[in-house]
């Protein structure tokens, strides 16, 4: 859809208008995460108390602490990094990398099991390798023997 918006001409002799693309400020991209600040991140988040701040559904550690851990994980990159993360930006990281692993480890799995065989041509790097240990087996194979008890409106599955 097109519009069309009436413009004043003699503000655009005198310099007073300008359009709202140049008023908004260029926001600055932050440098690639370097390969030490992606293995502090895994380390923070494969440690014990990181394992249980990835527990989705758990009410067993409060909004707070999980802030509190994403923070001093983020202090704890800042130490070897070359640009300041904040803890939404050291978190949002850690559920990409969580989500690019699944994916990774989901398709080597999916071509070791095509008609041919043979050896997967990629495979997971060593970063890749630890965050798929905290992701849980059921995420990258699926529920195996697993009934559809309520077919159609609600999907509980058993195993």
């Amino acid at each position: 859809m097109f519009m069309c918006r009436m413009i004043n001409t003699e503000h655009f002799r005198t310099g007073l208008y300008q359009p709202n693309w140049l008023t908004i400020a260029e926001k600055k991209r932050k440098i690639n995460w370097t390969e030490e600040e992606r293995e502090i991140l895994i380390e923070q988040c494969n440690s014990e108390t990181g394992r249980k701040f990835n527990l989705k559904l758990s009410n067993e550690i409060s909004a707070k602490e999980k802030a509190i851990f994403w923070e001093k994980t983020a202090e704890r990159i800042l130490i070897i990094s070359m640009c300041q993360r904040t803890a939404d930006e050291v978190k949002k990281k850690w559920i990409d990398t969580k989500s690019s692993a699944k994916k990774e480890a989901h398709s080597m799995k999916k071509e070791l099991g095509r008609t041919g065989g043979g050896p997967y041509p990629g495979g997971l790097t060593n970063l890749e390798e630890k965050v798929v240990t905290v992701i849980p087996k059921c995420s990258i194979d699926a529920i195996v023997n697993s009934i559809d008890i309520f077919a159609g409106k609600y999907a509980i599955y058993y195993t």
